[in-house]
């Protein structure tokens, strides 16, 4: 067993109660079993190894964002998922991966965990939809963060990768990567490790992964078969317990986008809002009628009131913070628009463009939508 296979059941063993009904076989099938990134200049590495396992380094520039040391300014590891690193303009949103939150700073709130860990559950999940389950502290979000310490350890340098050359950001404008470590002349990638060790699933409510889909796949396929963390029996304290219906919400969004994508390929004038430079081109269609696709927040109704024509409402579809896509109109007609009850979901809506301050947006009348 490796070093890093050891300290990982150590610290797995002090977190967490048992995600595993046996606990012998916790023993063994805990500890980490890393899958070696390949350099490659082509879409295919020629291996012996099984497809699922080898894993790229790319050599196309739209997709490197380069060599960044962790940060010393402050701890590079915040939770699971986040990472810091020095030098980029913004943090880090690491692809395909979503795992448990750590407690952070409310003392209160992870005693009422380790005392009454119902009560905790009833409470974090109070007044939200059973669909889509809230997140929170929880052990298994402690002990992920410990394993990413550990993964990190003795690490000064990681390699960062962008996905797909048409998404490098997300909303609030993380860069979305891949973080690979070097380690015994070998690259491994983080994010799938981490699924791989069951810190999480593979994640994909904002879309299937482009480069490493059937690493992650297997991934997660082998963490459930050895009830790797997250897929063992649940103890008393330890992970969320509704993985069923976040796996069900994250699903439905994924096949959701991938029918946006599919219909997008069939239509040119449909415009992904997701897609920036769909967005810019976008602010070229003044006063021609088009199709956007996106996410509606519909439960986020602005009211403003203006001199000559009164109150206005303003609904978004998302794009980016600060510069969402507008449906506007008189307030009234906007608040009892059956639109809003689509909150959340990927809708197509169709309009004409009008431009406001530069961002394009459009007037709620005349409208017609349709749900992905």
């Amino acid at each position: 067993m490796t070093h890093l296979g050891k300290c990982s059941l150590l610290v797995l063993s002090l977190l967490l109660p048992s995600c595993s009904a046996q606990e012998g076989r916790r023993e063994g099938s805990a500890s980490p079993v890393l899958a070696p990134v390949v350099a490659s200049s082509g879409p295919q590495a020629a291996s012996s190894e099984p497809p699922s396992v080898v894993q790229i380094l790319t050599t196309d520039p739209a997709l490197l964002l380069g060599e960044y040391e962790l940060s010393k300014k402050v701890p590079p590891v915040v939770d699971g998922d986040t990472i810091r690193v020095d030098g980029l303009d913004k943090s880090l949103r690491l692809v395909g991966l979503d795992t448990e939150e750590v407690f952070k700073d409310d003392e209160g709130l992870k005693r009422l965990a380790q005392g009454d860990w119902p009560a905790y559950l009833k409470k974090m999940n109070e007044g939200v939809d059973a669909r889509r389950p809230p997140k929170y502290g929880t052990p298994m979000g402690e002990a992920s963060k410990a394993f990413a310490q550990e993964f990190f350890g003795g690490i000064t340098t990681v390699r960062l990768e962008y996905d797909h050359p048409k998404k490098k950001r997300g909303y609030y404008l993380r860069h979305l990567v891949h973080i690979l470590v070097k380690k015994d002349g070998k690259w491994w990638n983080y994010n799938v490790e981490a699924v791989r060790q069951g810190h999480t699933p593979y994640f994909v409510k904002y879309g299937k992964c482009h480069r490493y889909h059937d690493a992650f796949v297997a991934a997660e396929k082998e963490a459930r078969a050895e009830k790797r963390g997250i897929w063992g029996t649940p103890p008393a304290h330890s992970c969320y317990p509704d993985y069923p219906a976040r796996l069900t919400w994250w699903t439905e969004r994924a096949a959701a986008l991938d029918r946006m994508h599919l219909r997008k390929a069939a239509n040119k004038s449909i415009f992904v809002l997701d897609d920036d430079e769909d967005y810019e081109r976008l602010k070229t269609m003044d006063g021609k009628r088009v199709t956007v696709a996106g996410s509606l927040d519909g439960s986020r109704l602005i009211r403003k009131e203006t001199k000559d024509q009164g109150a206005i409402g303003i609904l978004y579809m998302a794009h980016k913070m600060n510069d969402d896509f507008a449906l506007v109109g008189p307030f009234t007609t906007m608040e009892a628009h059956p639109i809003r009850s689509q909150d959340g979901n990927l809708i197509l809506v169709t309009g004409t463009i009008s431009i406001h301050r530069g961002s394009p947006q459009f007037a709620i009348d005349g409208i017609t939508y349709e749900v992905l």
